[in-house]
């Protein structure tokens, strides 16, 4: 399950964005909304890179094909992060 949700505050508040990755799946949610659930596909590495070791990146991107132009008036920005937490299944 999953769907789009209009984040209001995205910009003004800080959110919950989760990635949960299991041998199964993987999915994406904020605020405990998962928005997005990528199946375990067959198919070998080309479908599932899941199953390598993977890495986590902090991405501040602005501008690109997705948002359109770029307002320079939006300059200086920060991206702040209150913390990031990695939790890993016991073997």
């Amino acid at each position: 399950p999953g769907g789009a949700a209009r984040l209001a505050t995205a910009c003004s508040a800080f959110h919950d964005y989760q990635m949960h990755w299991t041998p199964e799946d993987v999915s994406f949610g904020v605020d405990g909304f998962v928005h997005l659930r990528y199946p375990r596909l067959k198919g070998g590495a080309a479908v599932w890179p899941f199953d390598r070791p993977q890495f986590l990146i902090l991405n501040l991107a602005i501008g690109g094909d997705l948002g359109g132009p770029v307002d320079d008036a939006i300059f200086p920005v920060a991206m702040e992060v209150a913390h990031v937490r990695v939790y890993q299944r016991a073997p």
